[in-house]
């Protein structure tokens, strides 16, 4: 079973046979570096992109065309992103950025200020609840689409907000849909009608 995109390929060592050496010009033999170089294009790849940049979508693609719909709709200006600065490691939570973030995205979850790792915004800094990983992936994205927090009773058993908007897309407890794709079931005459319910304690935002 493939590691991506859960996680970066991890190839495994090879070596040739005692005296012998790599010759491309020799089409017919196998070396091991015909699995070695390849290997390494893969890891490269796979660690430019990060772990699960599809996000909440099936695809990259996917997500990069809700994307382009929000900075093309809504009341806002175009939406922009920007690579925070700080170490992406296991042990760091602080990266400046040259915006404040309408949301950040930390390997393939959206998050709001105050919501799930997104712990705050102050002059220039987002602070996470924990460290981003080695190998992870954050960005920040700014400007683009307006934000309402759709009214109506979050527990376990409501599946009905009402808002002004009708949405782009909704966030619920950190994970991003559009119409007709998982939790977000419907939109009629101002109300959303969710698959499930949000939960105690849980979160709502709808962007338009």
């Amino acid at each position: 079973m493939a590691d991506f995109p859960g996680g970066v390929f991890t190839p495994r060592t090879t070596q040739n046979l005692p005296g012998i050496s790599y010759d491309p010009t020799k089409t017919k033999i196998g070396f091991a570096e015909d699995y070695s170089l390849p290997a390494a294009e893969i890891v490269a790849i796979e660690t430019i992109l990060g772990v699960n940049p599809q996000g909440t979508f099936d695809t990259v693609r996917a997500w990069l065309d809700a994307l382009q719909a929000a900075s093309g709709s809504g009341g806002g200006a175009s939406i922009a992103s920007e690579v925070p600065t700080g170490t992406i490691d296991d042990s760091n939570v602080s990266f400046s950025v040259a915006h404040e973030p309408a949301y950040i995205v930390v390997n393939g979850s959206q998050y709001v200020v105050g919501e799930g790792q997104y712990v705050s915004y102050v002059a220039g800094t987002i602070t996470l609840a924990s460290p981003v990983g080695v190998g992870g992936f954050i960005r920040s994205w700014y400007g683009g689409v307006d934000t309402e927090v759709p009214s109506g009773t979050v527990d376990d058993s409501n599946v009905s907000f009402s808002v002004a908007h009708e949405p782009l897309y909704i966030v619920v407890n950190g994970s991003t849909y559009a119409k007709g794709d998982g939790l977000y079931s419907s939109y009629g005459s101002g109300t959303i009608t969710l698959a499930a319910a949000v939960g105690t304690g849980g979160f709502i935002r709808s962007y338009y």
